[in-house]
């Protein structure tokens, strides 16, 4: 487990936002000047949209988000997509999920073979905690490695809040003392014995909590509440991937569309004020993907139908915050759509090089071939070369005293150069359960003193992390 734990190297967390369907770009956020924008869309054009910027404007429904991209906590990068696009729902989602190119679809996903290259023994020896999870639907291509599902799957809020509460799929009590009943204790057993996270996910939510106020009814509330408690929890997942339906517009999209997009705008902004409490929200990043946009004119139905290029959201306080990309020409269509500006891959390679710290060579394996890499992120929060020369190159851990410990314990830690420092716990099951901010650490020794009373007997982990880099060492508490 020891082994484990050292190489988990980020606290970091990636929340993949799905928006099924194909979400309508260009009525999310409005080119609220462009009389080609009004002219194509006499009955479906939004005419009250919140200015964020000269140019464009969020639907009248966005309040929450609007002012999130006021405080630089939102990045837009217009006219996602990728060459020749396929206006098949299930094939251009299966694009998206595996990195392919259209012609040759992966059968692993790319978040997949990520965690996979960062945990190459899980096949042979799963983590106690579950490297992935996804909420509301089926098991995700998008979290399946090259030998096996690197992820969990609960299909539904009512499945995820009975495995919370009990750490169980089905009650095998009170069943009838019957063949059949017998019969159904056994099937039951074996389900529940097969879901191999549940005693973690149990866990986390109970020693997680919601700090902000989330919108009822919103589905997609309940999703982000859910992740939210996980993360606080400890639980110690790298992405979570989250989804809301609906998009596919092509009839009366006016108030679907609208009730849509007020769900977004509700969930991620408590999702975020819930993280921001604690430090969370610094250490974790939101990214929307739909599977394609939608035409640029409207259809007879008073909706849109399939297109191509859409804007792509990121969410969060490490996000370089504002516009990036090519923005939609309305003037100089394809086949009525918009020509698309960015490679969804290039969105998935700054992710992992500047989110995760991945090498570009390796990014390039993962997504088969090398994209250029978008500025997404805040200065310092990524690992590229640009930053490194401002990293110190003595990060250690000197000692934990009294080792064993019972009440408290003294860890004393050294670093070269001032940088931001950050304190954290693990026990043996991989769970966060001391965590401590430093700010800016002087050069040379300090020593913080962590109380111990509440941590059951046994052997710990203590991590520094001091920029990009880490230092570890074994503590034992005992009684």
């Amino acid at each position: 487990m020891l082994q484990e734990l050292a190489s988990v190297e980020t606290d970091r967390v990636l929340v993949i936002l799905q928006l099924s369907g194909g979400n309508d770009g260009l009525n999310t956020v409005i080119p609220y000047r462009n009389d080609l924008y009004f002219n194509a869309r006499p009955n479906l054009a939004i005419n009250d949209s919140i200015a964020i910027s000269g140019d464009y404007g969020l639907h009248p429904n966005m309040g929450g988000m609007a002012s999130m991209f006021g405080e630089g906590n939102v990045g837009i990068i217009h006219t996602v997509g990728y060459p020749e696009a396929d206006l098949s729902h299930f094939r251009s989602t299966d694009i998206w999920m595996t990195a392919g190119d259209g012609n040759d679809v992966p059968t692993t996903g790319w978040a997949g073979r990520y965690l996979d290259n960062e945990f190459p023994e899980y096949a042979e020896a799963p983590t106690s905690y579950p490297l992935a999870v996804q909420l509301g639907g089926g098991a995700p291509l998008m979290f399946q490695g090259p030998a096996s599902q690197m992820g969990m799957s609960v299909q539904s809020m009512e499945l995820f809040d009975r495995i919370a509460t009990s750490a169980e799929l089905y009650t095998t009590d009170n069943l009838p003392a019957t063949r059949l009943g017998g019969e159904m204790a056994f099937l039951r057993s074996v389900a529940n014995d097969s879901y191999l996270f549940a005693e973690a996910i149990q866990d986390a939510s109970s020693a997680g909590s919601n700090a902000a106020e989330y919108a009822t009814p919103n589905p997609l509330a309940d999703q982000l509440a859910a992740v939210a408690r996980l993360i606080r929890g400890g639980l110690g997942s790298r992405i979570y991937h989250v989804s809301l339906g609906g998009f596919d517009t092509h009839a009366g999209q006016a108030g679907t569309h609208a009730t849509l997009l007020r769900y977004i705008s509700e969930a991620v902004s408590s999702f975020m004020a819930d993280l921001s409490t604690d430090g969370w929200a610094d250490r974790t990043a939101v990214m929307s993907f739909s599977e394609f946009g939608r035409r640029v004119g409207q259809n007879g139905s008073q909706g849109t139908d399939h297109g191509t290029a859409a804007p792509l959201f990121l969410f969060g306080p490490s996000i370089k915050g504002g516009f990036q990309g090519t923005e939609p020409d309305l003037a100089n269509l394809v086949n009525g759509n918009l020509a698309f500006g960015t490679d969804f891959r290039s969105v998935y390679a700054s992710v992992l090089t500047s989110w995760f710290g991945l090498a570009p060579a390796t990014t390039a394996g993962i997504l088969g071939g090398a994209f250029p890499t978008l500025d997404l992120f805040e200065a310092g929060v990524g690992t590229s070369t640009a930053n490194q020369t401002s990293l110190p190159s003595v990060v250690q851990i000197d000692a934990a005293y009294p080792n064993p410990a019972a009440n408290q314990v003294n860890i004393t830690f050294s670093v070269d150069r001032a940088t931001p420092g950050r304190l954290e716990l693990f026990d043996m099951l991989g769970r966060r359960v001391h965590a401590a901010d430093l700010g800016t650490m002087a050069p040379g020794s300090t020593s913080v003193r962590v109380p111990t009373t509440g941590y059951a007997p046994g052997t710990y982990v203590a991590r520094l992390t001091a920029g990009q880099r880490t230092a570890s060492s074994t503590l034992v508490i005992a009684r």
